[in-house]
């Protein structure tokens, strides 16, 4: 960012690094005929209970006009205090930003945290999110609810303990949207998910020069078992997958043998959360050996965990991946890096 002397936010108010958000933007201008028009959300998408009313989302589409741009938002982020340099007569500052996560990592428990046997888990984890000050989050309520007491010791990361309750719901890890939201929601595998975009080297293709194939498949489990025993509860809960797809290279019928990956869990929701938390962990595991890395245009409309379909006739790939990391360059030009692992059914 450059600018003259200090920088301003719109209300033209002196920027507050300590306080203050930073919401970076991939704007693009189109033809003369559309433009951007944004508007408050009426429906209930990322609205929860917590929220004042249903217009705390600020939602964008296109109309025909002139002189047109359209932006995308790629998050909001916390700021450090950045470098300020002269150079000449303007200034110039680097910025870094941090994830919102931060807020819930940095707070600690500072008193013993007890959440009573029949409390549900997304009362649990709200009460943490809300206690760190956060009030915007998509949290999804399944109604399950804490078969035994849960306690969680002075010192420990909020951030640990809202991971922890969604691990036991077999959710996905905390994570926050691209509007700013603390999100979590039930775990979905990717092979029973739709695509979500596709990259494919024909005459329109946007991929870059360079796309790279790894196949790891070393020391790949094809056996897993996970068994839950809490002390405050007399049964002991297991599970087991195995994987026998003969098109999997390090299946148990490919490979003649078992590779066991075993696991113990402190707690966990029931017996159906065990299973699929088993199949996820089985899934995850065996779609390690396919990686795939490209670069593309600039495409800001990705989001958490993207599922695509990528075609390179010169390596043989045509299948369906997960996308599992992707980074933009702030500046006009640049191009967008992409790392996607191949969905493997079992």
């Amino acid at each position: 960012m450059t600018g003259w002397g200090d920088l301003y936010k719109l209300d033209n108010q002196p920027i507050d690094w300590t306080k203050n958000r930073i919401r970076p933007r991939v704007e693009f201008k189109v033809p003369d005929e559309f433009k951007q028009m944004e508007f408050y959300e009426e429906e209930t998408f990322f609205v929860q209970n917590n929220m004042a009313n249903s217009y705390d989302v600020k939602k964008s589409e296109t109309e025909i006009t002139s002189n047109g741009w359209i932006g995308y938002p790629l998050g909001v982020f916390l700021v450090a205090t950045p470098k300020k340099k002269e150079e000449g007569s303007s200034i110039s500052r680097v910025i870094e930003g941090y994830d919102k996560l931060l807020i819930v990592k940095e707070d600690k428990l500072v008193e013993r945290l007890t959440f009573q046997a029949g409390t549900t888990y997304y009362d649990c984890m709200t009460k943490v999110l809300e206690s760190a000050g956060v009030t915007k989050y998509t949290i999804e309520n399944d109604g399950k609810k804490l078969a035994t007491d849960k306690e969680y010791e002075p010192g420990e990361e909020k951030l640990k303990v809202l991971n922890d309750l969604a691990s036991e719901l077999n959710f996905t890890q905390l994570w926050v949207d691209e509007y700013g939201y603390f999100r979590s929601e039930r775990y979905v595998s990717p092979s029973e998910k739709g695509l979500d975009y596709e990259y494919k080297d024909d005459e329109l293709s946007i991929i870059m020069q360079g796309m790279e194939e790894e196949l790891d498949v070393y020391d790949l489990p094809n056996v897993f078992h996970v068994t839950v025993s809490n002390p405050d509860k007399d049964e002991v809960l297991t599970a087991t997958y195995e994987n026998n797809n003969r098109d999997h290279p390090r299946s148990i019928p490919n490979l003649g043998r078992r590779i066991v990956r075993y696991e113990e869990k402190e707690d966990i929701a029931d017996q159906e959360v065990l299973d699929n938390y088993v199949e996820r962990i089985a899934l995850e595991s065996s779609q390690i050996f396919g990686k795939v890395m490209f670069d593309t245009a600039i495409m800001p409309f990705h989001g958490y965990s993207n599922i695509l379909r990528v075609r390179n006739q010169t390596l043989g790939i045509d299948e369906k991946y997960s996308e599992t990391d992707w980074s933009i360059p702030l500046e006009s030009g640049g191009s967008m890096s992409h790392e996607v692992r191949r969905v493997v059914k079992l």
